[in-house]
C-alpha cells in the first residue's frame, strides 16, 4: 500500500481515512463484530458496496479492501491485484477494466464465502494440522 499511497495524488489520505472511519464508525463496528462465514452477506450488500466506494475514493480499489480488512478482519476478506485479477478471470470478466468496482468486491466476497463454506471440513482439517 505504501508504494501506491506514497504518490502525490494520495496526499492527505490519512486524514481523509480517519474522517471516514469516524463518520462510518457505527457501520464498521457492526461489520467488525460480524463473522464472515456465518453472516448473511446479502443482508449487508448495500452497506458493503457503499463503504467500499467511500474507501476507494480515498485509497483506490486494492488499498480500500486492505484497509477495510484491517478494520474488520473477520468480515472483509483480503485481496490484492493478483487475487482480484484471478477472480475476474474465473468469472470470465475482462481484466482490462480500469478499476475494480463495488460489484466486483461484493461478488468476490460471495465467492469466497461459498468456497469457505463448501470446503469447511478440509480447511478445518488443514488448520488443525
Amino acid at each position: 500500500m505504501g508504494r501506491v499511497l506514497g504518490q502525490d495524488s494520495y496526499n492527505g489520505w490519512e486524514k481523509r481515512v480517519e474522517e471516514l472511519i469516524a463518520t462510518e464508525s457505527a457501520e464498521l463496528e457492526e461489520l467488525r463484530r460480524a463473522n464472515f462465514t456465518q453472516a448473511k452477506i446479502e443482508k449487508f450488500e448495500e452497506k458493503i458496496k457503499r463503504l467500499y466506494q467511500a474507501f476507494v475514493e480515498i485509497l483506490g480499489p486494492i488499498a480500500a479492501v486492505k484497509t477495510m480488512h484491517l478494520i474488520c478482519p473477520n468480515f472483509f476478506p483480503l485481496w490484492d491485484n493478483a487475487i482480484a485479477t484471478a477472480f475476474r478471470n474465473e468469472r470470465g470478466l475482462s481484466c482490462k477494466l480500469v478499476a475494480f468496482s463495488a460489484e466486483d468486491n461484493y461478488g468476490f466476497m460471495l465467492d469466497i464465502k461459498k468456497l469457505l463454506n463448501t470446503n469447511h471440513s478440509t480447511i478445518s482439517m488443514l488448520a488443525w494440522r
